[in-house]
């Protein structure tokens, strides 16, 4: 069964608050027999350490639907209070990597984009 691979921020900037996908995920994984992996994240080295593992071959083919759950802006994922990852950089980071593979933007207003 192929699985999920979920990178979540932290969605108010506090590590003490409880907001989060991961019951969504774990609902999927008990009914759906879906297997996930869950990361959250505040900075953007983190954003893209996670990014980067998710493109290595063992997650890239067992988990390849990406789910990026964050707040958002036009043409930007906002990590943690004040960092912003655009598409353009996503784009570079998810290079060649795309391939059968689905890539949910869990973030408003994200791809709202004229481009």
């Amino acid at each position: 069964m192929k699985g999920i691979f979920c990178i979540e921020g932290f969605w108010y900037g506090d590590h003490r608050d409880s907001t989060t996908v991961y019951p969504v995920l774990d609902l999927i994984k008990r009914f759906g027999k879906t297997p996930f992996v869950h990361h959250r994240c505040a900075t953007i080295e983190e954003f893209e350490f996670s990014i980067k593992r998710w493109c290595t071959k063992s997650f890239h083919r067992n988990y390849p639907l990406l789910y990026l759950a964050f707040h958002g802006e036009p043409e930007n994922i906002c990590i943690g209070s004040k960092q912003k990852v655009n598409l353009n950089r996503l784009a570079e980071l998810l290079e060649g990597k795309c391939d059968r593979v689905v890539i949910y933007f869990g973030s408003c207003s994200t791809v709202k984009t004229d481009k």
